[in-house]
């Protein structure tokens, strides 16, 4: 797909209303992000890893990356957060 082509199908999704939706779809995903920060704020870097350790067995064990999303996108930021500042 070539430049134009894509910035036409860009404009076309944002008249059509689908980016609406699709951030909609993220913003509800956020939320559930942003509500597990004040439990992972307070966790010692143990716990974080125990939590990471936990979230890597149920992958192994089969669940899905979706199921774990907003699990892990929450402990990835609070640990880029005490990392990275």
């Amino acid at each position: 797909m070539g430049i134009a082509a894509g910035i036409k199908q860009l404009t076309r999704r944002l008249h059509d209303g689908s980016a609406d939706r699709a951030l909609r779809h993220y913003q509800d995903k956020l939320e559930a992000v942003n509500a597990l920060e004040p439990q992972l704020r307070q966790a010692s870097e143990t716990q974080l890893r125990q939590e990471t350790e936990a979230l890597r067995e149920r992958a192994h064990a089969g669940a899905s990356l979706d199921e774990m999303l907003v699990e892990v996108f929450a402990l990835v930021r609070e640990v880029a957060q005490r990392e990275i500042g």
